[in-house]
């Protein structure tokens, strides 16, 4: 299993080695704080240039697209149906690796920044992309997080400590789903 992902990932990598470690997992981490879901297809393409296309791919990235980077001000903030635009690439090079397991995007719009306005629309763009491309199946973060007020941290997008666990858990359920599968 590779795990492609922004600072969600990085900064909740150890729950997450736990939590796939308890359903048959070692995960490999390709993570890296502020990037986004072009990131992420550069790294698949890299894989498979390598002849590394894994049997599980997990993505996580999408916030920051939509979001934008702390480094660029948030002006490289791109609207929701660009965020989609990127996605549908990004399924369409995972094509053929048996198992892509896409994470959908939430946050706490009353404390994200401003560019997240239109984050309650997202995981229903991300399903549809997914179901429209027939490429992956969604982890449901978003509905997961809806759920609690504990889940995000100060700055309403990364996760607080209950909210990186919690992450590791849909995460890892849904993999043993495939697992299961397998066998």
């Amino acid at each position: 299993m590779v795990i492609v992902g922004d600072s969600l990932i990085r900064d909740g990598r150890s729950q997450l080695t736990g939590a796939l470690a308890d359903v048959g997992y070692r995960p490999v981490f390709i993570c890296k704080g502020g990037m986004g879901l072009q990131w992420g297809q550069d790294q698949l393409d890299t894989l498979r240039s390598l002849k590394l296309a894994p049997r599980c791919l997990v993505f996580n990235l999408g916030i920051n697209d939509l979001k934008g980077t702390t480094e660029q001000g948030l002006m490289d903030a791109v609207p929701l149906e660009q965020v989609g635009e990127r996605l549908r690439s990004l399924l369409l090079s995972a094509a053929g690796i048996e198992n892509v397991l896409v994470v959908d995007i939430a946050a706490d719009a009353a404390r994200a920044p401003s560019t997240l306005a239109s984050i309650s629309a997202a995981p229903g763009e991300y399903r549809a992309i997914v179901e429209d491309v027939g490429v992956g199946t969604i982890v449901p973060w978003a509905t997961k997080a809806e759920r609690s007020n504990s889940i995000f941290g100060l700055d309403g997008v990364h996760d607080s400590t209950a909210g990186a666990k919690a992450r590791a858990q849909v995460i890892a359920q849904m993999a043993q789903d495939f697992r299961t599968e397998w066998t």
